[in-house]
């Protein structure tokens, strides 16, 4: 049965999407999930890695959106494995850093790449990238 939001109308499968974000920019956590909410996800938010373990031994996620460099020291790359223990969804990564290393760190450990948007215009293309990612590799394509 679709469901009707800001955006018209969104099958059933896409709204019963759960996603976790993690990032330590609270600014953009809220935007990114507040977008992802408006396109039909479920979203939980997460600050650091420790707390997004946390959440996903207590919950069931569809998605994964990490940021690359968390406060204190996280590498996102390297939460994959723990990720991948608890998790058996996608997982995808992020980061603002034009480095290509940080996006083949996130693919060779099985997970997608999305560069994070450049402004508030973009952040609704990057929400329904997100929405739309399915397989491992890397995305630009909500990028104009």
């Amino acid at each position: 049965m679709p469901i009707n939001n800001l955006f018209g109308t969104v099958p059933a499968k896409i709204y019963q999407t759960r996603i976790l974000v993690v990032d330590d920019n609270e600014a953009l956590l809220e935007a990114v999930g507040g977008h992802l909410e408006l396109r039909g996800a479920r979203v939980d938010l997460a600050t650091s890695g420790v707390e997004a373990v946390e959440l996903l031994a207590e919950r069931t996620y569809d998605k994964i959106l990490c940021d690359s460099e968390l406060m204190g020291g996280e590498y996102g790359p390297q939460l994959v494995p723990e990720f991948k223990r608890l998790h058996r969804g996608e997982i995808i990564g992020t980061s603002s850093n034009p480095d290509p290393q940080i996006s083949e760190d996130w693919q060779d450990g099985g997970a997608t790449f999305h560069p994070k948007p450049r402004g508030l215009v973009t952040i609704s293309d990057y929400a329904g990238a997100i929405m739309n990612s399915s397989k491992p590799g890397l995305i630009r394509s909500y990028q104009r």
